[in-house]
């Protein structure tokens, strides 16, 4: 309230600002695939393969269902692939303790930010883009398998489905959509106040990349734009975009609490992709034996520790029984 009474203009431009950013960048970019998320929800059948059922209880403890949120997550930007899981679970197609598992790794940003904004205008390549997405994707999968638990047959809520007219379901998927980006851009908005308001603290007086991963971890956007094209702002990048920032985080958040849903471990996982993927961004850079030995202990780590939990996890109920 202090720094509103004083710099009222600074609230206002920031305001701007961060309407701009939704009018010009976040709408666009969501709208479509927000909407296609929850048509595809909606139209695809409820039973899904086999194959793809046994690989994600294999690989990440959840049910087949959540495949298509995973792969949602990865089409559109953030938080679309939180709102495909809420939505599956608000549906009855997944049971909470899948919802709540899959949240973890099932936001992650799409194709069109990094190749258009972070490979075209920050580093000018969209090479550059195309292997920051994939240092992504690679991350959130070993993420989502080291946080894998054992899966249990957890009471789904039965709702009854209804055989709605596709005209029907597209114009429920649009009116969804509107009411969901109207949230996210009201704590968009919010953000960029708070962004704004914190650099009057004469963060540029701070070195380039702390200044970027400071602001960041509140917005991703800002903190993108602050970087330049050098080598550490790779490796920021790559941090920056896996980590999400708390305005992400928040979002998401707003869509599960909404749905009753509580994720536990949320942040450290999305933590953790975030040192992944920078990592594997410097040993893109570097592809030394020290940094590619170093990728490579902590990947296997990801993929073979679930396996101890559950001999660890099984050995304690069997001694408690």
């Amino acid at each position: 309230m202090f720094a509103l009474l004083l710099f009222p203009d600074t609230a206002s431009h920031a305001v701007r600002s961060g309407l701009l950013l939704c009018g010009t960048t976040v709408i666009p970019a969501l709208f479509p695939f927000l909407v296609l998320s929850r048509i595809l929800i909606g139209i695809l059948p409820k039973r899904t393969a086999n194959w793809m059922s046994r690989l994600m209880e294999h690989c990440f403890g959840v049910s087949g269902p959540c495949f298509t949120a995973f792969v949602i997550s990865f089409l559109g930007s953030y938080p679309v692939g939180a709102s495909a899981v809420v939505h599956l679970y608000e549906s009855g197609t997944i049971s909470k303790q899948d919802a709540e598992r899959a949240l973890r790794f099932c936001n992650n940003s799409g194709p069109g930010f990094f190749i258009g904004i972070v490979g075209g205008v920050i580093f000018h390549s969209t090479t550059a883009g195309i292997v920051l997405y994939l240092c992504h994707i690679f991350s959130s999968v070993l993420c989502g398998m080291f946080n894998a638990e054992p899966k249990t047959h957890a009471q789904i809520r039965r709702i009854q489905q209804k055989n709605v007219p596709f005209s029907e379901l597209i114009l429920s998927s649009i009116g969804d959509t509107c009411t969901v980006l109207l949230q996210l851009c009201g704590m968009i908005v919010a953000f960029s106040l708070i962004s704004t308001y914190l650099r009057l603290l004469r963060l540029s007086s701070l070195p380039e990349i702390v200044e970027a991963l400071l602001l960041g971890t509140l917005e991703l956007t800002t903190g993108i734009l602050h970087l330049s094209d050098s080598a550490s702002s790779f490796a920021a990048a790559a941090f920056i975009m896996s980590w999400g920032g708390l305005c992400v985080h928040m979002q998401a958040k707003n869509l599960w609490v909404k749905a009753g849903l509580t994720v536990r471990g949320y942040y450290s996982a999305k933590l953790m992709q975030g040192f992944l993927s920078a990592l594997f961004a410097l040993s893109y850079l570097n592809p030394t034996p020290l940094y590619i030995s170093i990728s490579a202990f902590f990947a296997l780590i990801c993929i073979i520790f679930p396996y101890f939990r559950k001999k660890y996890s099984g050995n304690l109920r069997r001694h408690t029984v």
